[in-house]
């Protein structure tokens, strides 16, 4: 199924963290409804990127809590997206992401994922 966005790459860092590159497919299913004559990404969408992009990263314990998530720009259509996940070296399992829309941060926050 089409998700509604193209990742382009993903590669990791000397730092540790995982880089995405990804477009917004101007139509996208996300877009319909929401909002007629004004379409923005949905927040649940958003978070989506951020989960499939740790997941093509390598980690493969599921993602079980997301937490101090801001959503600081709107995502429309066509937008270019560049997504970041760093490790959190203190506490194994967590991460903190950052995701930007044509070079403008739109939502950050962290993320944990499922103990071995």
């Amino acid at each position: 199924m089409n998700k509604g966005w193209h990742t382009l790459t993903v590669k990791q860092e000397a730092s540790g963290e995982f880089i995405a590159e990804t477009a917004i497919d101007p139509d996208s299913f996300w877009f319909n409804g929401h909002f007629p004559g004004m379409p923005i990404l949905p927040g649940i969408a958003q978070l989506a990127m951020i989960g499939e992009t740790l997941g093509l990263s390598g980690v493969t314990r599921p993602v079980t809590r997301f937490s101090k998530v801001r959503f600081r720009r709107l995502i429309r259509p066509g937008d270019a997206i560049r997504i970041s996940i760093t490790p959190d070296a203190e506490k194994p399992g967590s991460y903190r992401f950052k995701a930007d829309a044509n070079g403008r941060a739109a939502i950050t926050g962290a993320l944990e994922t499922e103990q071995e």
